[in-house]
Order: C-alpha cells, then structure tokens, then sequence
C-alpha cells in the first residue's frame, strides 16, 4: 500500500515537474519575443530621429554650399558663416 502510494506521488510530481517545464520554455519565448519587439520600435525611432537630423544637415550644408558658391569671401567671413550655421 505504501509503495502504490509513493508510485502516485512520484508520478504526480513528475507530471507537476513536467508542466512547470513547459511553463518555463513558454514564458522564456514570450519574453524574448517582447524584447525582440521593443527592441524594434526603439531601431525605428531611433533611426527615424537621426534621419531627421541627418536631413537639417544637409539642408543646411546645401545652404551653406550656396551662399559659399555665390561670392568671393575672405577667411573670416567663411569662418563666420560656418559658426553661424552651428
């Protein structure tokens, strides 16, 4: 009788280990598919920002190659536009 019962509760708490086990793996991989996730809205921001200044800097490089192109300018005048433009 004591074996039969010692025979249950091993096999219930194979079965309970079991499914803890099946409950693990499922949270690792929606954990890592959450941070998979974050971490590609946060690219995209990011990368959404720097296109943004990248875009002003040309802009303004483009402004400056103009203004730069349409007259003779002396050194520090040169030196003046550029600190300007910063």
């Amino acid at each position: 009788m004591l074996k039969k019962a010692l025979y249950l509760a091993a096999a219930l708490l194979l079965v309970l280990l079991g499914i803890l086990v099946v409950e693990y793996v499922s949270f690792v991989r929606a954990r890592e598919a959450r941070v998979q996730q974050q971490g590609s809205a946060t690219t995209a921001a990011l990368r959404d920002q720097l296109d943004g200044i990248l875009g002003r800097i040309v802009a303004e490089g483009e402004r400056l190659a103009r203004e730069l192109g349409e007259g003779d300018f002396s050194a520090e005048e040169v030196e003046s536009l550029i600190k300007e433009s910063a």
